[in-house]
């Protein structure tokens, strides 16, 4: 380790195998490890969790965080938060339920695109996307319709395997309501079990 004025040097200067690390310690103990590994990647090791790699720079300038193989220029392994502060309103939500909703600013108008889990049950699970529009002159927000992916059947067996897509609009009471069903059956408008190939 070398210093003049400011700068401060860790020069592996040794073959390439080898890594090029700073320990910081408290008490003689060391709580992290920064610096060079062995491929030139730039990485953080946290000595207190098995030495595990919270943040990485590869050579290319890809970052990753949760993750030391990260494929693209920040890919995050583990849970994450974007607040508000996201360029021009634009940010994808994901709850704890695995519902993801994007977000797209327009003149001042929210236009999300929510990508849910739909039902909890064997005979009614799937998963949807559901269009919802927000105004600013008036304010208001409503849901303007949907297109739902579910299971029909118990699914006990492959006899019992059935599905279904549901289209559905808005119906004036602020809620999306189906209006077209596909299934094994057949299409039905207006009722949401076809009895035939098209049921009016």
């Amino acid at each position: 380790v070398s210093s003049a004025g400011t700068p401060v040097t860790v020069d592996r200067n040794t073959a390439a195998s080898a890594q090029s690390l700073i320990d910081l310690d408290r008490q003689s103990t060391t709580l992290w490890k920064l610096g060079l590994l062995s491929t030139d990647d730039f990485t953080i090791f946290d000595t207190q969790n098995g030495n595990a790699s919270p943040f990485t720079i590869k050579t290319g300038g890809n970052v990753g965080i949760g993750t030391t193989s990260p494929g693209y220029t920040l890919a995050v392994k583990g849970t994450a938060s974007f607040g508000s502060a996201v360029t021009a309103g634009r940010r994808i939500d994901v709850d704890t339920s695995g519902n993801a909703t994007f977000y797209q600013g327009n003149n001042g108008v929210t236009q999300p695109i929510t990508l849910n889990n739909y039902g909890i049950t064997a005979a009614t699970q799937g998963i949807g996307i559901l269009a919802t529009i927000s105004t600013t002159t008036p304010t208001f927000t409503f849901n303007s319709g949907f297109i739902r992916f579910i299971a029909e059947g118990d699914y006990s067996s492959t006899a019992n395997d059935q599905s279904a897509i549901q289209f559905g609009v808005q119906n004036g009471a602020n809620t999306a309501q189906e209006k077209v069903r596909i299934d094994g059956t057949g299409l039905s408008i207006g009722s949401t079990s076809p009895t035939q190939l098209l049921s009016v």
